[in-house]
């Protein structure tokens, strides 16, 4: 058996980071968003953070948490929570309850009960994953990061029982670190942060 390596970085965040994106066809903007965070580890502490978007049925905006304390560590951190409509200083954050379905090798999804209403998140999982590390290089990249990438093709937001409209679509927000654009609709198991 070969000795483990130890890796002398500080642990910065581990967790899970589940994305639905979706768009209509022919649409810039985002008929649904979930930007779900799942932290397990982090300076801030532990818990979820949700930022949560739909345009229809009712027009729904929110960061769904069950750690307020962890909002402002994600919103700082992470791009996706500084893009339209989550750069808005006046969106709200809600405290929400959060509960996991599905089965994760198939259909897994998110259910966040928030303020009387029920949004579900869902991916339908038709590939295997995509075990990634990352070494930091550069400016921009000061932390290294493994993680478990499941792109899927098929996605859905249900709001209060209603289907948000949208389907996933090719983001190019991939292309710099996976070299081509990828699903706007992904989640990652084990995700590792180092710094």
């Amino acid at each position: 058996m070969q000795p483990a390596i130890i890796n002398r970085k500080t642990l910065f965040w581990t967790g899970e980071h589940w994305i639905n994106f979706l768009r209509r066809p022919g649409e810039e903007a985002h008929s649904g968003m979930v930007s779900l965070y799942h932290t397990h580890y982090s300076a801030a502490s532990a818990g979820i953070v949700a930022l949560v978007h739909v345009d229809a049925p009712q027009r729904f905006t929110a960061i769904c948490t069950d750690n307020r304390a962890l909002v402002p560590f994600i919103q700082e951190h992470w791009p996706r929570g500084r893009i339209p409509p989550f750069d808005d200083p006046d969106v709200p954050v809600l405290d929400a309850a959060f509960r996991r379905g599905g089965d994760i090798r198939r259909d897994p999804c998110w259910i966040i009960t928030v303020e009387g209403h029920e949004i579900v998140a869902r991916w339908t999982v038709t590939q295997p994953p995509l075990v990634m590390t990352r070494a930091a290089a550069g400016e921009d990249a000061d932390l290294d990061m493994h993680s478990a990438l499941f792109f899927t093709d098929e996605a859905a937001i249900t709001f209060d029982g209603q289907p948000a409209d949208g389907l996933p679509y090719l983001s190019p927000h991939w292309a710099p670190l996976l070299v081509t654009a990828r699903s706007s609709c992904v989640f990652a198991l084990a995700e590792t942060m180092m710094q």
